[in-house]
């Protein structure tokens, strides 16, 4: 019985190719916009502080209600995080303990992405790059597994959202992440879920 085509049975790298997709469409949106309006006028300037202020407000609403869903939910089911491999066992974590450790890692890049447009804005007089960030920054918080797990309420059972999760790469995509491997070409199976 093959299952119906749809988004929850794709592969993964059909997920990855929708992510990059919207990311193009969304940095090619901002490059539009970025043509239609004067950003080096004193009003254009005022304007794009202002918005990027705003995108900063909303993000930094977002990560404390994140915090606060993850902290009320309390959910400490474990999960394999790292398989078991020669000589090593395997190790498990809450996922409230991960989550946590998920959102300190979003926040840790967004709190960098605030120093850096700060210094290219003020001492580089730099512009253009704040409306980058100040669109790209809601993106990757609404984009995020934790955004759509805690705060939109998907299932994280499913195949895109089960724990662990993949790391993004450079470019933002995320990177499945390989199988691990026990000798010459032999793939380990899929470790089974502790309650």
């Amino acid at each position: 019985t093959n299952p119906l085509p749809g988004p929850q049975h794709e592969l993964p790298s059909l997920r990855s190719a929708r992510m990059v997709n919207k990311l193009l469409f969304v940095s090619i949106g901002t490059l539009f916009l970025m043509s239609k309006l004067d950003l080096d006028s004193d009003k254009g300037v005022s304007l794009l502080r202002i918005g990027y202020v705003a995108s900063t407000i909303y993000c930094a609403i977002g990560y404390y209600w994140l915090y606060s869903v993850i902290i009320a939910r309390n959910d400490t089911t474990k999960f394999c995080r790292h398989p078991a491999q020669e000589g090593k066992e395997a190790q498990y974590q809450s996922k409230k303990d991960y989550d946590l450790q998920k959102l300190m890692e979003m926040f840790q890049q967004y709190a960098t992405s605030l120093c850096f447009m700060a210094v290219i804005h003020f001492v580089m007089s730099g512009n253009r790059p704040l409306l980058f960030q100040a669109t790209l920054n809601p993106f990757n918080l609404v984009e995020s597994q934790l955004f759509k797990v805690h705060l939109l309420g998907l299932d994280d059972e499913s195949e895109d959202l089960k724990r662990p999760w993949p790391v993004p790469n450079m470019f933002g995509a995320p990177s499945t992440p390989s199988p691990p491997v026990r000798s010459w070409g032999e793939v380990a199976p899929p470790p089974a879920q502790v309650e």
